[in-house]
């Protein structure tokens, strides 16, 4: 049963349900630029899952794909894949704290995979809270395991490897199954309970895996000693000599009996013909401590925990809007290409060379009113109108408004307008604007109604008053 804040989670526009159908859908979002821990369908399952167990919530548009988690009276938010850097990220942030009143918490975040996206740097204290984000990832390479760096044996080791050859010569004999589903899920399931907080982070990966027996790139291992289960360690296969590790998890009725099952699994693993194991980080330190004895290493990337911050402003984030001069005619015309080509319904196909004419003969027209937006140095958007005197007034007349695609769904368009309408208004005593709308549910112009234009049916244009505008703006 979902609870108050799911619902009004699930009124936000472009939430909905995890389902297990939705893997393809995250395995073509994933990154390709490198390997990473949290790029990995079982740990889409665990960092969504809900406080019972039941998988989370997914935010899903052409630009962003982020899963949800609702447990501890709080959101816990994961970026898979945002192609605006970390503007809808934040966006999507707000709107849930708006909704939902809930803490948001961003997980596995990567600062430079969302440059547009600010987050206070303060530590975080909540060791439950954090989840395994309390402690950094490590990377651990199996031919170097229990090594040291010279190349001897990791004194932090030693105790480790007495407890598993005390295990190996006792009379404990573990039968070990690889295929999950030759052993009960009612007994699986039972085991987990043991623990509340275990049982529903696993749960959908352990879901998950019963209705995909046949897939090859999990690695898993039921340890069974009289009947009884004593240890499940479950990890996602990346490369043919990569994977992640996500589910460790032994009864430790016995001393050495957790060291001699990892040893067990990573040894095999190794056998296997894997390099390198993806361990995400720990919840607590004892954990941590006890991984640092297999000698892990940093990853080539640093992620962490962020608390988000409700009291920034939804638009906050670095963007100059400035005249435009000669010199931006050729980005100008890229984007207008971009803008324009990725527009099907319109049939138009334009070149560099014809746009970049066209921008010239709008600069040459009117060029103080021609205004650029720059995220951090980069020419993102432009917007551009004419002025002339009309019965009631001066007019700006005609105009182009086009924004890189990429970043179509954040505040860029209704930015430029302000500005534009503001600087019309200031210089020109502007009282309206009047401009040819393409009749597309896919271009900037569609969505102005909301700003306060309407269509004139004799002129089949738009035309809006600039107070109006300016007031809707605000």
């Amino acid at each position: 049963m979902k609870s108050i804040k799911e619902k009004q989670l699930l009124t936000i526009s472009g939430i909905s349900r995890l389902e297990l159908e939705d893997e393809q859908l995250f395995r073509i979002a994933f990154p390709k630029d490198s390997i990473q821990y949290a790029r990995s369908w079982l740990y889409t399952l665990r960092t969504s899952h809900g406080e019972d167990g039941k998988r989370g919530y997914k935010f899903v548009t052409p630009d962003i794909i982020v899963v949800i988690g609702y447990r501890n009276n709080v959101m816990y938010v994961t970026p898979i894949l945002d192609k605006t850097h970390g503007i809808i990220l934040q966006k999507l942030c707000q709107a849930i704290f708006e909704t939902t009143q809930c803490r948001v918490l961003l997980k596995k975040f990567h600062q430079e995979s969302y440059e547009q996206f600010h987050v206070p740097q303060t530590q975080l204290d909540s060791r439950h809270l954090l989840e395994d984000d309390s402690c950094p990832e490590t990377v651990l390479q199996l031919n170097k395991i229990f090594i040291s760096p010279q190349g001897e044996i990791n004194p932090n080791a030693r105790k480790f490897i007495k407890k598993v050859k005390k295990i190996e010569q006792s009379a404990i004999q573990f039968d070990v199954i690889e295929d999950i589903t030759k052993f009960s899920k009612t007994k699986v399931k039972h085991f987990l309970a043991a623990d509340k907080e275990k049982y529903a982070s696993y749960l959908p990966i352990i879901d998950y895996l019963y209705a995909h027996q046949k897939d090859l790139r999990y690695k898993i291992m039921l340890f069974i000693y009289k009947k009884k289960l004593h240890g499940i360690f479950i990890g996602e296969v990346f490369s043919l000599t990569e994977m992640g590790f996500y589910c460790g998890v032994t009864s430790k009725d016995t001393p050495g009996m957790t060291e001699w099952m990892d040893s067990y699994y990573f040894r095999k693993m190794f056998f296997d013909g894997i390099q390198t194991v993806y361990l995400g980080g720990s919840e607590r330190e004892g954990i941590a401590h006890y991984v640092n004895k297999l000698f892990p290493y940093n990853p080539p990337y640093s992620v962490q925990a962020v608390m988000y911050d409700h009291m920034l402003k939804k638009d906050e984030f670095s963007l100059n809007i400035r005249p435009i001069n000669e010199d931006d005619f050729l980005p100008l015309a890229e984007i207008y290409c971009k803008a324009y080509n990725s527009v099907e319904e319109l049939g138009e196909h334009w070149t560099k060379e014809i746009a970049h004419k066209f921008i010239s003969s709008f600069y040459k027209r009117q060029p103080d009113l021609f205004f650029l937006a720059e995220y951090n140095v980069k020419i993102v958007g432009a917007i551009v109108a004419g002025v002339q005197p009309w019965w009631d007034g001066n007019h700006l007349f005609g105009g182009e408004i086009f924004v890189d695609p990429q970043y179509k769904n954040t505040d860029i368009e209704k930015r430029l307008v302000k500005h534009l309408l503001t600087s019309a208004q200031s210089k020109y005593h502007a009282v309206a604007w009047d401009a040819i709308a393409p009749n597309t549910g896919n271009h900037a112009w569609r969505s102005f109604q909301k700003y306060g234009f309407t269509q004139v049916p004799s002129w089949k244009i738009i035309s809006g008053d600039i107070y109006t505008i300016l007031k809707r703006l605000q």
